[in-house]
């Protein structure tokens, strides 16, 4: 640890918590951002005035013993409490308090203050001053693997346990309002019934505007996007927005005109997008952080799951010769924003956005009963976690200013969160043509088959679905920074060998091949892009940008899909597989960018993302707290084996 200034304690609250469960007494103090220790005077200094410039490695030891001093149960004690904290109430009362197995309560005046600063006298092991500083990074990293070695989060088999993945799968399912809408379309495109009764002869005379009105209503949903998960809740959010895509799907299914249906699928991509910002909101803000890259990582995988529902009833409803082939087709759609503006009734809001608000009991006990194992406010992982929270809505606002969208790119670590949400936004609609209008590369590759189509699009979904889970569930194993790295790489060398068998798909073989090689290309991009695209940018955010921020990534985002929308049909018949080409050449500068700029985050608590992104290097220091959070659990385990 190197040489740290230290200042005498401001009016405020400090926490330590000292750890005495280990046998070799390597106990710690610690808090979200402080860290109390007993500085020496220098030589001939006033005894009352400020603490010196001290090591602070030097005092480690009389840290444990001052604390030990003052912690509670005593080491005799019968308890199995496994940890006792020391709180420092604020300097003007005078007061000092501990937190004890029976709540806090204050002890008297075992600390003295004078003119603002700690000045013990008495009641201490030796003379001198109690100072304290700002915890590094790395010692927020440390602090966070005690505590999780201590309280290893709630079980999945517990009744609370189970409650928390039921909430989480009535925000996952507002994943599959993009896919069901997006692959109904790509089959009722092949229907004839759907094609005569709007006067659409050929599937592609409907690609453009009539797919492109529902990313025209995505990008419309900036607005709702920056202010309703703000300004109601992430949870009315997602009730509201997901009302909308109900109309929408109302509205298409039983359009008598093109005018309606055009309207009923604006309706579904403003409500479907601005559903997807405050669900991503609320499930980074909900997860515990060991989980939460595979519950934001699931978002999309719940895409696929949707993709397989809807693309498997669409090949027996393509054999249906009347108006309901398609018109029910549509209809299915109606099942996800369904389940969820009911749940949304039951669920509990955002702890964080409730302790922005001012209603911190709630948050809290929201935090101890899905985070904790214990279950109670008095874990140290709860602790923690609320200690953190309330310091960053102290330090960075609680989005009270919801409206103003400058805060996205006022400082240098905004502008590079909006950086990373920018680029992996765009990079994640506009990896490739393969997995865009699959009907009509299929018929690029000489299959012309509509059933035929059907039956391979459901195929090639049930593939990626499947690869889908299997990333979400290692995205916290493997990293987010190594698995975009591989995705990118495999994308950019697939396409151009996709690029290079079409280019003599007239030729049996190579179409076949180039067919296979476009479902290794959607496995390899489901594993690593798909979970990424939406958690990625959700958990970089602090809490005061998060929905902004959010927002920002997916107007960002639709904007780049009308590139696909609107281009890539037309480029595809103009260049055909030249196209492959100038998109592997566009994968390899999204391989450099990630490369040269995204930080990892996997592990990190979203309070500390600050951290990583203020500093002069974020890379390198993210690196820095996963490496210091995994040695000091690995340590931690073991002092535990040993032991036992």
């Amino acid at each position: 640890m190197p040489e740290a200034a230290w200042s005498p304690h401001p009016p405020g609250t400090a926490v330590g918590i000292c750890r005495r469960d280990l046998p070799s007494r390597d106990a710690v103090g610690f808090a979200s951002f402080w860290v109390v220790c007993k500085a020496p005077r220098a030589a001939g200094n006033d005894p009352k005035g400020p603490a010196s410039s001290v090591n602070p490695n030097v005092f480690k030891g009389r840290l444990r013993d001052w604390l030990s001093e003052f912690s509670y149960p005593h080491p005799s004690s019968s308890s199995r409490r496994s940890y006792s904290a020391i709180m420092f109430g604020n300097i003007e009362e005078k007061e000092a308090q501990h937190h004890t197995e029976g709540g806090m309560g204050a002890v008297g005046n075992q600390l003295e203050y004078s003119d603002g600063i700690d000045n013990v006298s008495k009641d201490l092991p030796e003379e001198g001053a109690l100072a304290v500083r700002r915890m590094t990074p790395t010692e927020k990293a440390e602090a966070l693997a005690m505590a999780q070695v201590v309280d290893s989060g709630v079980s999945y088999r517990s009744l609370r346990g189970m409650t928390l993945l039921a909430i989480m799968f009535s925000c996952l399912i507002c994943g599959t309002d993009v896919a069901i809408d997006a692959n109904a379309m790509s089959a009722i495109n092949t229907m004839e019934p759907f094609l005569n009764f709007f006067g659409l002869k050929e599937a592609e005379k409907s690609t453009g505007i009539v797919f492109g009105i529902y990313t025209i209503g995505g990008v419309s949903a900036f607005l709702l996007n920056t202010t309703l998960p703000d300004f109601l809740g992430r949870r009315r959010a997602m009730a509201i927005c997901n009302t909308v895509v109900l109309v929408g799907i109302i509205l298409t299914s039983q359009a008598r005109s093109m005018s309606v249906f055009m309207l009923g699928r604006y309706f579904m991509g403003l409500g479907a997008v601005s559903a997807s910002a405050a669900a991503r909101s609320y499930i980074a803000e909900l997860a515990p952080v060991s989980q939460r890259g595979l519950f934001l990582g699931s978002y999309n995988a719940f895409q696929t799951v949707g993709s397989i529902f809807i693309t498997g009833i669409a090949i027996p409803m393509g054999k249906v010769s009347n108006q309901w082939s398609w018109r029910g087709l549509l209809l299915m759609g109606l099942l996800g924003p369904f389940v969820n503006v009911i749940c949304s009734f039951f669920i509990p809001e955002s702890p964080r956005w409730l302790y922005a608000r001012g209603r911190k009991e709630e948050a809290v006990s929201i935090i101890a009963k899905y985070h904790s194992a214990l279950g109670t406010s008095d874990s140290p992982l709860v602790q923690l976690e609320v200690q953190e929270i309330a310091e960053e809505i102290e330090v960075q606002g609680g989005a009270q200013r919801w409206w103003d969208l400058r805060s996205l790119f006022s400082t240098r670590a905004n502008r590079y969160r909006m950086g990373m949400a920018a680029m992996v936004g765009i990079y994640g609609q506009t990896l490739g043509p393969a997995t865009y209008y699959f009907a009509l590369l299929l018929l690029n590759a000489g299959i012309t088959d509509t059933n035929m189509q059907r039956i391979l699009n459901f195929v090639y979904t049930v593939i990626t679905c499947l690869a889908a889970g299997a990333g979400a569930a290692s995205t916290d194993r493997l990293g987010r920074r190594p698995m975009l790295i591989f995705g990118t790489a495999s994308s950019a060398l697939g396409l151009f060998v996709i690029g290079g068998l079409l280019s003599r798909q007239t030729e049996k073989s190579f179409a076949d091949a180039g067919i296979a090689l476009v479902y290794v290309y959607g496995l390899l991009i489901s594993f690593t892009w798909q979970p990424l695209n939406n958690l990625y940018p959700a958990e970089i955010m602090t809490f005061d940008i998060r929905a902004r921020g959010l927002a920002f990534q997916a107007l960002c985002t639709q904007s780049s899909g009308l590139i696909s929308t609107f281009g890539v049909p037309a480029a595809l018949v103009a260049l055909n597989y030249k196209l492959y080409f100038i998109y592997g050449a566009w994968n390899f500068v999204g391989l450099l960018l990630i490369w040269a700029f995204l930080p990892e985050t996997k592990g990190i608590p979203l309070e500390q993302m600050q951290d990583i992104f203020e500093a002069e290097k974020p890379k390198r220091i993210a690196a820095g707290l996963i490496k210091a959070q995994n040695e000091k659990r690995k340590g931690e385990i073991a002092a535990r084996r040993e032991a036992a």
